[in-house]
């Protein structure tokens, strides 16, 4: 009987044992969900201990009294140097609220309303706040580490001396915005051939934001010229021109020889920001010189526009002379105008090598345009012109003339 109970006994301690792992995995696993579920803290700055509840009713009080314009409800200045890290606060009314100093840090603020909020100094690492609407902003100081801010509103926001570690910035509209955040930078960055330094945002991110070329800077313009840098090295070469754009945009100098260099060379290019936009100028000024051209086609002078035969030609017209002056009266196309303008227009080129010339072969008839007069002054002006642009176009996509 006593070996049989040993035995017994010696079956059971086995099961325990094996059985042990699961029950404190379980136990584990349950102490786990009780901690997922508890409840949400927060601390105010004079050590009080709040709610979520608590925070929706000092929230619920602050939008009372922003609604009514101050007759209702409370401006709330509780939460300022406040700890509400990992805070739920999607899609929140938080306009005017005054968060200096506060600790965000791991909040959820997708789609929160952040107008004209006051957040100097705030922390906001690894805060999400995609889509939040954070329009004139103060976010001097703020630490924005980590922070996703895709397709966020940053209108007017202020980040001088802002810490934008590894911020995402996808499709984020930064119009306005004084970007002058604070990158941290050695003092040998700005030189050619450092290495990758400082604290810099993800530039696949910033680089899918198509506002770069309207923020602006209040005191120090360094922090544009360095993250340009930056992502020139990189090979992002749209970004870099968006923030060339900004920083001479924002660069309000006055004076003749600035006046000039704007009008033909900034504005045609919009500070490099559209470098082939010159050659749409080219295109768009055929039609109001072939409009000159038109009128020297019906003026009664003999001036104007000459139709020369080649000696050589096999299909030459009977009876048609070797050289003619094209007038309306005498039966002339008016679209000879606009012909003689797309030929001066891309009368560019050197002997054989002409842009005008092979337009001209394409021709069923051999013969050549040429002007006499005032008509062939028009014509060398609107040549120049075109050289110009199609120069100006070349020397700034391939190059970086406004750095």
């Amino acid at each position: 009987m006593k070996k049989k109970r040993l035995a017994w006994l010696a079956l059971l301690g086995a099961a325990l044992l094996c059985c042990a792992p699961a029950w404190a995995g379980e136990t584990e696993e349950a102490g786990d969900k009780t901690e997922e579920h508890k409840p949400w803290q927060g601390r105010l700055a004079d050590g009080r201990i709040i709610s979520e509840k608590d925070l929706a009713e000092i929230l619920n009080l602050h939008q009372q009294w922003v609604d009514s314009g101050g007759k209702r409800g409370q401006w709330s200045y509780l939460l300022s140097r406040s700890d509400l890290s990992d805070v739920s606060l999607a899609g929140a009314n938080l306009s005017g609220l005054d968060l200096s100093g506060a600790n965000l840090s791991g909040g959820n603020l997708i789609g929160a309303k952040l107008c004209k909020a006051t957040m100097v100094n705030a922390n906001l690492t690894n805060a999400v706040m995609n889509r939040s609407d954070l329009t004139d902003a103060n976010l001097i100081g703020a630490e924005l580490g980590h922070a996703n801010l895709d397709d966020a509103c940053l209108r007017g926001a202020d980040l001088r001396k802002s810490k934008i570690d590894r911020v995402s910035l996808n499709r984020a509209d930064l119009r306005g915005a004084l970007f002058e955040p604070d990158f941290q930078l050695p003092d040998h960055a700005g030189s050619e051939g450092s290495p990758l330094v400082g604290r810099w945002p993800i530039f696949s991110s910033i680089a899918n934001s198509e506002t770069l070329f309207l923020v602006a800077y209040q005191e120090q313009s360094h922090p544009i010229t360095a993250l340009r840098d930056q992502l020139k090295k990189c090979s992002y070469l749209p970004p870099s021109r968006q923030l060339t754009h900004a920083l001479r945009h924002n660069n309000d100098s006055v004076g003749l020889d600035s006046h000039i260099a704007y009008y033909l060379i900034a504005w045609p290019t919009n500070w490099g920001l559209s470098p082939l936009r010159p050659i749409g100028y080219m295109f768009l000024l055929i039609i109001p010189f072939s409009a000159v051209y038109w009128l020297a086609l019906h003026r009664p002078d003999r001036e104007g526009i000459w139709m020369i035969w080649d000696p050589n030609s096999l299909r030459r017209p009977p009876n048609q002379p070797w050289r003619q002056l094209l007038k309306v009266k005498d039966g002339a196309n008016p679209l000879y105008g606009l012909y003689f303008s797309l030929l001066s227009a891309f009368h560019i080129g050197w002997r054989e090598f002409n842009v005008g010339n092979w337009i001209s072969r394409m021709q069923p008839r051999e013969y050549t345009l040429r002007a006499t007069g005032w008509v062939r002054v028009a014509s060398g002006l609107q040549s120049l012109i075109s050289v110009y642009l199609l120069a100006l176009a070349v020397l700034t996509y391939f190059g970086r003339p406004f750095e």
